[in-house]
């Protein structure tokens, strides 16, 4: 009886609080022993393995009818692509900061592997001094080999990355607008340079 008060009761709580598909795992890992739980009760009732046989086939075709498997990596020909993602051009040698706590890791997905991502200001990497990492952020500003580059999310995070540009004595110049299909909140690409007379 633990089992489905526990698979209930999780389903519940995560429609309420979350309804995020990756959250639901657990559950839909359990949803197989929860279908088998199920047909216990009819397995014994009627002590006929033909129409327990039978009746589990259903569900499982029943199952299989009903599930639409995601596909993320491959589009019918002519189709659109899954990810609309534009950067815009980065030299190789670049090194682009993420600037505020909005999840813009993924972009590196999209960029040319020998470009360098780093995180600067989110709930992990703070400006505080308290992270030890901190350090490693200021050695890869300051001995960077080429372009310097800024993302951000200006519309919800601007007070924050202008927080990270202050920290580590940046300016920005020119920027761009990256196309993301990915993100609700427009998303923009800014050159960097070190104010003069601060090292950066």
């Amino acid at each position: 009886m633990a089992l489905p008060v526990w698979f209930i009761l999780s389903f519940v709580l995560w429609r309420l609080e979350f309804s995020i598909i990756r959250y639901l795992s657990v559950v839909e890992l359990l949803s197989g022993a929860m279908l088998a739980l199920a047909l216990f009760p009819v397995a014994r009732r009627y002590d006929r393995p033909g129409l327990l046989l039978a009746c589990s086939g259903a569900v499982l075709a029943g199952c299989a009818a009903l599930t639409v498997y995601p596909q993320l990596a491959r589009t019918a020909p002519g189709g659109q692509a899954p990810f609309a993602i534009d950067l815009g051009p980065l030299a190789p040698e670049s090194t682009v900061l993420l600037l505020d706590n909005e999840p813009l890791g993924y972009l590196a997905a999209f960029a040319d592997p020998r470009v360098r991502f780093v995180g600067t200001n989110d709930f992990f990497m703070t400006l505080d001094g308290t992270n030890p990492l901190q350090a490693d952020v200021a050695r890869a500003i300051r001995e960077r080999t080429g372009p310097l580059w800024g993302l951000d999310a200006p519309a919800t995070q601007g007070e924050r990355s202008d927080s990270t540009l202050a920290h580590y004595g940046l300016s920005r110049g020119a920027c761009r607008a990256v196309i993301s299909s990915l993100s609700p909140d427009p998303i923009r690409l800014c050159a960097l340079a070190p104010i003069e007379g601060r090292p950066g």
